[in-house]
Order: C-alpha cells, then sequence, then structure tokens
C-alpha cells in the first residue's frame, strides 16, 4: 500500500542497541526488546519527581495562604456548616505550614464531625497507600 503524501511516517529509530525496528508491509514498528531501566534513568526520574513534588506543595501552600484563603478555609466562614474545623494560622510564616500539623494531628471522629464520611474515607485510602508503597 503506497503512502498518499499526506501522511509519511517518519523512520523509527530504536532506542538502544537491543531494539529492532520491524517492517510489515509499509508500516514501521518499533519492538522493544528490553525494558532495562539504567541508574542514571532512576536518578533522572527521582530528581524530577521531586522537584516537580515539591514545586507543587510550595506552590499550594502559597496559593491557599496568600491568593485563595478563603477558598480554601470555606467551611470555617460558611454559615451552613455547624461543626467548623480547627481554626488555621493566618499570620506570620505559620499561615503556610500550620495546615499540616492541624491534618496530621486530627482525630478520626473530628473529621467524620466537621467533613463528613467522604473526607474520612479519602484520607484512609491515602493512608493506606502510603504505607503500602
Amino acid at each position: 500500500m503506497e503512502s498518499s503524501g499526506l501522511y509519511s511516517p517518519s523512520p523509527v529509530v530504536p532506542f538502544n542497541e537491543t531494539d529492532k525496528a520491524a517492517e510489515l508491509g509499509s508500516t514501521t514498528y518499533l519492538v522493544i526488546t528490553s525494558n532495562r531501566v539504567t541508574d542514571s534513568q532512576l536518578t533522572t526520574s527521582l530528581w524530577l519527581n521531586t522537584v516537580l513534588g515539591v514545586g507543587c506543595l510550595l506552590l499550594f501552600c502559597v496559593l491557599q495562604a496568600t491568593v485563595f484563603p478563603k477558598h480554601y478555609r470555606y467551611r470555617l466562614f460558611s454559615p451552613s456548616v455547624t461543626v467548623k474545623p480547627h481554626r488555621l494560622a493566618t499570620e506570620g510564616h505559620k499561615k503556610y505550614w500550620h495546615w499540616l500539623k492541624v491534618a496530621l494531628k486530627s482525630a478520626e471522629g473530628d473529621i467524620m464531625r466537621s467533613c463528613g464520611l467522604d473526607a474520612v474515607v479519602m484520607i484512609k485510602s491515602l493512608s493506606m497507600g502510603v504505607k503500602i508503597f
């Protein structure tokens, strides 16, 4: 089957010496025969994920404390919420990290009363994932 000229796939270049390019008709496929991960790939992945994770955490801390304080503390200000969660620090450097201390020290019953069963199930699922991995 000839190419019409509208789409002409570029030739497949193998990733390493064990990979091969297999041709079936006019279509070229890349056949990966090895799934080895090198030390440099693992180190690069570790650093990249660490930088992205820390960046997201810092971005969250800044956004929840300065840009969107009422959005992240809606249950404190809403008149329809009868059982309010713990107050968070709003001044000084504590306003960035106080939420973490409160979240880690909150009892399951307190979370259930102020946030509901959905929040408790989510927290339990996340903590189980941390324990497994």
